[in-house]
């Protein structure tokens, strides 16, 4: 049996930040009664934003408030628009 599943990835580096959201196609191929073993049999990458510079205020923090709603907004918009694609309108 095959479920497909969204998946978000958040990629922050120490130099560059990427945002990307994909397809997975996941499937059980393990028997019933036993442990599942789950694998990905097809994935389907429908937004993958531009790769930004990382921007580091110290050592261990990471900010810069000015560059953060217009990639908020741009991969929520990526997202309606699979839920669109898929007749999912539930958020």
């Amino acid at each position: 049996m095959h479920e497909v599943i969204l998946s978000v990835g958040i990629d922050i580096g120490t130099s560059t930040t990427q945002l990307i959201f994909s397809r997975l196609t996941i499937e059980n191929r393990a028997s019933s009664y036993t442990v599942p073993q789950i694998c990905i049999v097809d994935k389907e990458v429908f937004y993958r934003s531009k790769i930004y510079f990382t921007p580091l205020k110290s050592a261990t923090e990471i900010g810069s408030e000015e560059n953060r709603p217009g990639r908020v907004s741009d991969g929520r918009k990526a997202a309606e628009g699979s839920a669109d694609r898929r007749g999912d309108h539930h958020r």
